[in-house]
């Protein structure tokens, strides 16, 4: 299932943000980031960061939230290949952070490959993730709301923020899942989203 990130916009920022598109296709084993922009425009060098705060900077992002409460995941990749994962048991409200998990949950949660390839014009970050397993073994269900997102730290010293839709705020929320919609995993090895 292919989703089309759009940036989080004002009526200031709109003309300083470079142009970019960026496209997630969501498999159930597999997430792929394809960005394409002029790179030189955007910083993507490695972060000095805490891998806690990884989404400070240029960042790719997992939500994956259970069906039928506000019991979810969020996977943060840095492209220093870096990662980290927290839990939530209600919107911000986190519950578990990578450092904090059992063996057995890590080795579900964990991403098996971690590829990046990068040119002057796109850049394409892949990443293998079992979302079966971790959905039956979390959530008790082979469905869940699925959102991808990204935080792009470009050269003017601003963060662009990127999701499939953007609630109507006065800043950019990513924890906000009402308008994702229950897809069943087996769903999305043949659902294509159409770009809006």
């Amino acid at each position: 299932m292919n989703f089309f990130l759009k940036p989080w916009t004002t009526k200031e920022n709109h003309t300083q943000q470079p142009k970019l598109d960026l496209k997630v296709k969501v498999s159930s084993q597999q997430l792929t980031f394809h960005l394409e922009a002029s790179i030189e425009q955007l910083c993507l060098h490695k972060s000095e960061l805490k891998n806690d705060q990884l989404w400070k900077s240029t960042c790719f992002e997992l939500f994956l939230c259970s069906p039928k409460k506000d019991h979810y995941f969020e996977w943060n990749f840095s492209l220093d290949k870096r990662f980290f994962i927290f839990e939530f048991d209600g919107i911000r409200q986190e519950k578990n952070r990578w450092t904090g998990f059992s063996q057995k949950e890590k080795q579900i949660l964990l991403p098996q490959i971690f590829d990046l390839q990068q040119t002057k014009s796109s850049l394409d970050l892949i990443v293998d993730l079992d979302l079966v397993k971790i959905c039956d073994y979390f959530f008790n269900t082979k469905a869940a709301r699925i959102k991808p997102t990204s935080v792009i730290n470009t050269t003017a010293t601003h963060n662009i923020y990127l999701a499939p839709f953007h609630a109507k705020k006065n800043h950019p929320d990513f924890h906000d899942f009402s308008q994702s919609h229950c897809i069943l995993l087996s769903e999305l090895d043949e659902k294509i989203q159409t770009r809006p």
